[in-house]
C-alpha cells in the first residue's frame, strides 16, 4: 500500500471548503484513501474504513453498522484524506459511544483528524502514518488574530463568496450572490453549532484543530507550503487529545511522512486567548 499524500487538496467542508489549499507533498496518494463510498469491513475486533469521508461513506457506514454484527469490534482502522465535517461528526460520535481505539492506516488528515481521531477512547498511529489538520469551522475567528482590520465573519464571507459564485449560474445577479451567500452562512452556523456539541460531547477542547492558525504559529505554517500541521505525541497529549501510541521508529515528528507532508506545529499555551 502507498502512503504517501497526492498534491492534491482536500478542505475542511461542512458546505464548502473553509480554507484555501496549501499544496501537499507531489508523492502518489495514499491506496484507498479517496474511495467514495469508502470501504468498510470487519477482521476480528477491528473495524476498517478506508476512504472519503462523505455523505455517501455516511450512508454506506450507517448501513453496515445496522446490518453488521460490531459487538466485537474493539478498534476502528481508518484510511481517509477526509472530507465532510458533518458526517465525520456522524462517524465520530458512533466511535466514542463505542469506546474504541482509533488506529490510523496511511493517513487521518482533515475532517479525519478533527472528529474520528479525537473520538477513540485511544489513539494509535502505524508506522508509515501520520495524522494531519488544517483548520475547523471556528477557523475564521483565529485567523483573524493575525489581522486587526478584519473580522472572522468578514473572513468566512470572503471565503465562502469565492467558492460559491463559480459554483452559480453565469450572470447571476449580485442580489441571487447574496441570497445564495446569506444561506451558506446560515449553514455554515449550524454545522459551526454541531462542532461545538460534538467537542463538548467527546470532552476535548478544538484548539488542536486551531493551533497552528495562532499568532506566532501562522506564519511559520504558512511558509512551509504544506497543506496542514500535527503535532508530537507529547504537544497532542498537552492539547488532551490524551496518550497516542506511535508504532513505527523513531520519535513520530521525524518519521519519514511526517516530514513529506505536514509542518510539525510546537504547542505553546501562552497563544491561546490571546
Amino acid at each position: 500500500m502507498t502512503r504517501n499524500v497526492s498534491r492534491k487538496c482536500f478542505g475542511i467542508v461542512g458546505a464548502l471548503a473553509l480554507y484555501p489549499c496549501i499544496a501537499m507533498a507531489q508523492d502518489p496518494t495514499p491506496e484507498f484513501a479517496q474511495d467514495d463510498p469508502a470501504r468498510i469491513w470487519i477482521e476480528g475486533d477491528e473495524m476498517y474504513f478506508f476512504g472519503a469521508i462523505s455523505i455517501a461513506s455516511q450512508d454506506a457506514f450507517l448501513e453496515f453498522i445496522a446490518t453488521e454484527d460490531t459487538s466485537r469490534v474493539r478498534q476502528f482502522v481508518i484510511n481517509s484524506l477526509g472530507g465532510d465535517t458533518n458526517s465525520g461528526r456522524v462517524i465520530g460520535r458512533w466511535i466514542y459511544q463505542q469506546g474504541l481505539t482509533v488506529t490510523v492506516d496511511a493517513i487521518c488528515f482533515s475532517s479525519c483528524a478533527n472528529y474520528i481521531f479525537p473520538a477513540g477512547a485511544a489513539r494509535i498511529i502505524r508506522a508509515d502514518s501520520f495524522v494531519g489538520w488544517h483548520g475547523s469551522e471556528t477557523q475564521y475567528d483565529v485567523i483573524a488574530e493575525s489581522m486587526p482590520d478584519r473580522s472572522g465573519d468578514d473572513l468566512e464571507r470572503a471565503a465562502l463568496r469565492a467558492a460559491l459564485i463559480p459554483a452559480l449560474p453565469e450572470g447571476a445577479t449580485g442580489e441571487v450572490i447574496e441570497q445564495a451567500l446569506d444561506q451558506q452562512i446560515a449553514i455554515a452556523d449550524i454545522s459551526r453549532q454541531d462542532e461545538a456539541d460534538f467537542f463538548q460531547t467527546i470532552g476535548v477542547s478544538p484548539e488542536f484543530t486551531l493551533h497552528a492558525m495562532r499568532p506566532g504559529n501562522i506564519d511559520a505554517w504558512r511558509a512551509s507550503g504544506l497543506a496542514g500541521w500535527t503535532y508530537t505525541l507529547e504537544d497532542m497529549n498537552r492539547l488532551g487529545l490524551g496518550p497516542v501510541e506511535f508504532l513505527g521508529e523513531g520519535p513520530y515528528q521525524n518519521s519519514r511522512q511526517v516530514a513529506r507532508n505536514v509542518f510539525v506545529v510546537p504547542y505553546d499555551i501562552d497563544l491561546v486567548g490571546r
